[in-house]
């Protein structure tokens, strides 16, 4: 994929009947992206990578009939194109 990505995660202290979270974020490494919002893990950063920086560019056409989400148009991820059919076209079951 690409280079290794320094990151840290939720980390627990205390004692167990009273833990203090502390959450550590992860943030894009390559230079100048622009989604500066951290990630809150480790697995959003690296569907970030793939998706935006690291990916084939391939989309997904929405199968239903008449939608624009086709071609240039269609949507990058699979479980967000799960979703445009799920909240978009209702009727329609996403497989």
């Amino acid at each position: 994929m690409g280079p290794r990505i320094p990151c840290e995660f939720t980390t627990y202290s205390g004692n167990s009947s009273l833990n203090k979270r502390q959450i550590h974020s992860c943030t894009c490494p390559i230079p100048g992206c622009t989604t500066l919002i951290p990630f809150s893990t480790f697995g959003g950063l690296k569907r970030h990578l793939r998706a935006k920086h690291y990916g084939d560019g391939r989309r997904h056409d929405c199968p239903v009939s008449g939608c624009k989400n086709v071609g240039e148009n269609g949507i990058k991820r699979r479980d967000n194109l799960l979703a445009h059919i799920r909240n978009v076209h209702p009727p329609h079951q996403a497989e």
